[in-house]
């Protein structure tokens, strides 16, 4: 699973784009640009998504706290918005 930022403004909050189970990151694509206009824009790609490889069983509260900690370390001192969708 990765992260990809898309805009990184150094803005207080982090819009965090959840893909739905069909989905991909580039699903958001079409409202990046307006997001970052408003703060940084992270894009999370899940494990077993858009050639993610799926590696050992994980429990949902271990990649949930995998990708909070990316996101802490791409976005130090920023608050986060989860989007999501599902499909």
């Amino acid at each position: 699973m990765s992260i990809l930022t898309v805009s990184n403004t150094g803005a207080p909050f982090t819009f965090v784009c959840v893909h739905g189970f069909l989905g991909s990151p580039e699903d958001w694509a079409p409202f990046c640009s307006l997001l970052g206009q408003y703060g940084n824009v992270a894009l999370v790609n899940l494990p077993g998504h858009n050639g993610e490889s799926v590696g050992p069983p994980a429990s949902i509260s271990d990649i949930a706290a995998h990708i909070l900690d990316d996101l802490y370390k791409s976005f130090p001192d920023s608050s986060f918005i989860l989007i999501g969708y599902l499909n």
